[in-house]
């Protein structure tokens, strides 16, 4: 196991060359990857930010479009990284057989998940990063820099904890079918339950302990500190980094057992 984490992010020949591969492939349908990466998150965030803006008004004294905006930026990185490891990943084990092409080669199980998981996260990145000039285009960002760069810290932690998990999905699902189970009880409930467009608090307090356990929760709870320019405390933001270092550990572990036994079986 310590082998395995060890050279888990290793940006090996292997690794760089399965980037290359879905890069070279993603720029063959680059439209309807911006339509599904960025448009999406920027719609929610313009119906919600104007549409109930005009509704809601301020947020604890914050405008309520500069409140929404970080929650779509975490709610981007979600759902293009939990995309990318998911049906896109599960297309490329069972449909194309990619992995096993790679396996021919003197590429290992690690180098095919690393590559996977940097992939999701440099696309989910970048998806951010279209819905961030967007909102700031549109006025709905107002932060300091070095906050922001922390914002993005915590962004690139995030889209490592989602696609950890969405590769970990993908290595025991049966069909693409299971995707269904897995954007309506994993996807959904992080985009809805994780704070997105109000805090948490609003909800039965039997309900705010099943969000706390969702990672989102965490992702956008600090993300939106530094957006509103009022940081979490120490302890709490610590914390919420060891609960996401450990989800991306057990991540990546199952996601790499799972497949080495599926693809060696």
């Amino acid at each position: 196991m310590r082998n395995i984490l060890k050279q888990a992010f290793n940006l090996s020949g292997p690794v760089y060359a399965l980037i290359m591969r879905n890069l070279l492939v993603i720029k063959e349908s680059i439209g309807s990857v911006i339509s599904v990466s960025i448009a999406e998150p920027v719609i929610f965030l313009f119906a919600f930010g104007f549409g109930m803006g005009s509704i809601v008004g301020q947020v604890d004294g914050i405008k309520y479009l500069n409140y929404v905006v970080p929650g779509m930026l975490c709610y981007s990185v979600l759902f293009s990284a939990s995309f990318e490891t998911g049906i896109n990943a599960f297309a490329r084990l069972t449909s194309y057989r990619i992995y096993d092409a790679i396996l021919a080669t003197p590429a290992t199980m690690q180098d095919i998940c690393a590559g996977e998981i940097l992939w999701a996260v440099i696309r989910s990145f970048v998806a951010a990063l279209g819905v961030l000039i967007a909102a700031y285009a549109f006025d709905g960002v107002d932060v300091s820099f070095l906050n922001l760069l922390y914002s993005l810290g915590f962004l690139l932690l995030g889209a490592f904890a989602f696609s950890s998990f969405g590769l970990a999905f993908t290595s025991i699902a049966k069909g693409f079918h299971f995707f269904s189970y897995y954007f309506a009880f994993w996807v959904t409930p992080n985009f809805l339950f994780s704070g997105v467009f109000f805090d948490v608090t609003r909800y039965p307090e039997w309900l705010q302990i099943i969000c706390k356990i969702l990672p989102a929760y965490h992702l956008v709870n600090i993300v939106r500190g530094y957006f509103i320019n009022q940081p979490l405390d120490a302890f709490t933001i610590i914390a919420s980094i060891a609960y996401l270092l450990v989800f991306i550990v057990l991540s990546y572990i199952l996601a790499f057992y799972k497949l080495k036994n599926r693809l060696f079986d």
